[in-house]
């Protein structure tokens, strides 16, 4: 480069309302189309939170994440037997957000509501691949439990997002906005570093999906 030049400011592109499926999600989605919905793909996490939380603040936070990450709120529709990924706007992404008081349950009957949302069937065509539920043991004990579909997100995208949805419940409990900028990228493909490990301690596997 000469000196004195300047590099030209990179700018994301606009993207197009709708994007043609990357090989992976195209096995999955073939997959799905074959045997139906199943959640042989899914992919879930149980997360114990201790101390007072705001269930309400989770949500919302829940809700920052979806936003910032298209690929969380991407639906697969075929036109003509074409596959296309299209993203659902913000205000219409649900993620069955709900808060159920748990308090007093045995272990086996809180194992069993976890395995029965890790098992869920998503239908890929007209819902968002992911899913979250936050089950109230006590005002200091809670548990968080989502499941992602493998179409939308990986092991090694997990982590990010838990510790995104952290850094977002700080700040909505803080009376904050949500940031306004937004990933593009698809947390399908692309690998994180690792998170600190006060972000994954914190994290258990769901019980195994059954086919």
């Amino acid at each position: 480069m000469r000196r004195g030049s300047t590099l030209a400011r990179v700018v994301a592109a606009e993207r197009p309302a709708v994007v043609p499926l990357s090989f992976a999600q195209s096995r999955l989605w073939f997959l799905d189309q074959l045997h139906g919905p199943s959640p042989v793909h899914n992919m879930a996490v149980a997360l114990r939170l201790r101390g007072p939380l705001d269930p309400d603040a989770m949500g919302t936070a829940l809700g920052d994440v979806v936003a910032r990450h298209e690929s969380l709120r991407t639906v697969f529709v075929a036109s003509e037997g074409t596959p296309r990924q299209v993203v659902v706007p913000v205000e219409r992404a649900r993620v069955g957000w709900q808060v159920i008081d748990a308090g007093g349950w045995p272990v086996s009957r809180l194992s069993q509501a976890i395995e029965t949302e890790a098992c869920h069937r998503f239908d890929l065509s007209n819902e968002i691949p992911l899913r979250a539920k936050f089950f109230r043991l006590a005002e200091d004990d809670h548990v968080l439990v989502a499941v992602a579909h493998h179409i939308a997100a990986d092991g090694w995208s997990l982590t990010p997002l838990v510790r995104d949805l952290g850094a977002a419940y700080v700040r909505r409990s803080r009376g904050q906005a949500r940031i306004g900028r937004r990933c593009r990228c698809n947390t399908s493909t692309t690998r994180y570093g690792n998170a600190p490990s006060s972000v994954t301690s914190t994290i258990r596997a769901a019980p195994s999906p059954r086919s």
